[in-house]
Order: structure tokens, then sequence, then C-alpha cells
């Protein structure tokens, strides 16, 4: 997002309030995406919540279950609290009119007075921390595969899926137009990364060596219907 002392005052309100709305849907559609990947991992099943704010809760009680090891479990349930929080507070957002305060003040005001004075830092904070959820729930269904024993592909870096936890544990790296986690410990599924990711390569060495031994005979009396 732009910088908060880049945006003009008379702006603000408009601008981080869009930034809410747009986040938002982005965390949402991260949101589903995570839902077919437990789906597939039978932690869920029937239709998926038309609501976000109902998807949320359902996603929750997935993870909670005992069959999701406990370290990936940590971290959605960290994830999903933190995201229903600042949807819940977006919510209540789109629901009031808003207007900013006279004089030097920046506290955004309810014109149905729904609520008290709000500082214009709270608007920035919830959208600056649905755009955070959104990459956090990104790296949540990247990894979750490996730890549920679902995975049909695996990247080719065992760095990138370290980097991917750490972003869905919460730990961004500051580097612009570029999503990844900062160096740190991160926990692993069994037999860690670098063993997923050597099996994984052996595998489609061994496929590859497969297809490259097939032979193809063609037929040329055989007659086509095509």
């Amino acid at each position: 997002m732009v910088k908060f002392e880049d945006v003009p005052k008379e702006q603000r309100l408009n601008y981080y309030t869009g930034e809410i709305v747009i986040s938002d849907s982005f965390a949402e559609h991260e949101a589903r995406v995570v839902w077919r990947e437990l789906e597939r991992a039978h932690l869920v099943s029937g239709k998926q919540p038309h609501m976000f704010g109902r998807l949320l809760p359902r996603l929750r009680d997935a993870f909670a279950m005992p069959q999701v090891p406990n370290d990936l479990r940590e971290i959605a349930l960290e994830l999903l609290d933190t995201t229903r929080k600042w949807h819940q507070y977006r919510r209540d957002l789109v629901h009031d009119l808003l207007v900013m305060g006279r004089g030097r003040t920046d506290d955004v005001h309810s014109a149905f007075r729904k609520h008290s004075p709000r500082p214009m830092r709270e608007i920035v904070d919830c959208a600056s921390g649905l755009r955070e959820c959104s990459y956090r729930l990104r790296g949540l269904w990247i990894i979750s595969p490996h730890w549920l024993g679902t995975a049909e592909e695996v990247w080719e870096e065992a760095d990138d899926l370290r980097s991917w936890t750490r972003v869905a544990m919460g730990h961004l790296a500051d580097v612009p137009g570029v999503i990844m986690g900062t160096k740190g410990p991160a926990p692993e599924p069994p037999p860690g990364w670098d063993g997923i990711v050597a099996a994984a390569a052996a595998d489609r060495e061994t496929r590859e060596t497969q297809t490259n031994g097939l032979q193809v005979v063609i037929d040329p009396f055989e007659v086509s219907d095509y």
C-alpha cells in the first residue's frame, strides 16, 4: 500500500476504506482455496459457506481437529482468529457512514452515531492487517497439503517452502512487490522440507526415465474413423 504520509489527508478515508474492501476480498479468495485443500484431506465437507464471516469459523473447526498436526494447527488457528478479527472490523465499517472529523484531529466519525470516533490509524491498521492475512492464507494453503498428506505437487526448492511457512506464521519480509518470509525458525512436516523435495525429485526422475524408455508403435494399416 501507499505510505500513510503520501496520501493527502482529505483522501485518506476513501483510500484506506477502498484498501480494506480490496484486501478483504483477497483474503476471502485465499481462504476458499484453503477450504479446497481441507476438502481434499476430508476435513470439511458439504457446500462452502457463502459468507466469508461464516467460512472462517468452519475453517477454524477443521484445523482444530485432532488429526491435524500440532504445528500446523497452531499456525492456522492464530491466523484464522486474526483474519476474523479484521473481517469483523471491516464489516462494522462498511455498514456505517463514515466522515472525517474537523480540525487537526484524524478521527473518523460515524454519521449514524453507531460507534464512537475511531483514530484514522485504526482504519489503516485494518487495511494492512487484512492484506497481511491474505498473504498468510496463501502460505497456509501452500504448506497444508504437505502436513496433511495430500500434496500432489512439490516445489523444487525447500527454502521456498520454508519461506511460505514463515509467511503463514506472519513473519513477512519487507520487500516491495514480493511475498516472502523473513529468515528464522519454522516447523517442518516430516521428513523435513529437504527430504520432501528430494523424494519428489527422485520420483520425477524415475517417471521421466520410464517415459523415455517407452516406444510408440504406429500401425500403418490401422484405419481411423477420424
